[in-house]
């Protein structure tokens, strides 16, 4: 969706986009995902008492055994897609080398540049 901005308005979110001509502003029912473009929050900079804060601050860190988890919910056998088979698809690549004088070369390619709608 490209959001700049999201405001939440009691059922709704009120989102303003981007878009090529500038903005546009939308009423969104909830719930609703949404993709925010990097520019829709100023970052502030943490004050010293923060940083020294999170320096003392002691993160807590959970294994296997601290969350003790039912083995048929995790790994492949808990997963509810599996991949049955990865590859790179066949790149294409048509080329065609003009040759002849310069001048007619550059009509021969506006030529197929017209024809393939790209001018």
């Amino acid at each position: 969706t490209y959001a700049k901005g999201v405001e939440v308005t009691g059922d709704t979110f009120k989102v303003t986009k981007v878009t090529e001509d500038g903005y546009e502003v939308w009423d969104i029912d909830k719930p609703a995902a949404l993709t925010v473009v990097k520019e829709a929050n100023d970052l502030r900079m943490p004050s010293l008492k923060k940083k020294m804060a999170a320096k003392k601050a002691e993160i807590p860190c959970w294994g296997y055994d601290e969350l003790n988890p039912i083995d048929e919910n995790i790994g492949l056998a808990g997963s509810p897609t599996k991949v049955s088979k990865v590859f790179a698809p066949p790149v294409k690549l048509n080329k065609e080398i003009l040759s002849g004088e310069p001048r007619d070369m550059i009509a021969e390619l506006i030529h197929k540049l017209k024809e393939q709608h790209v001018l």
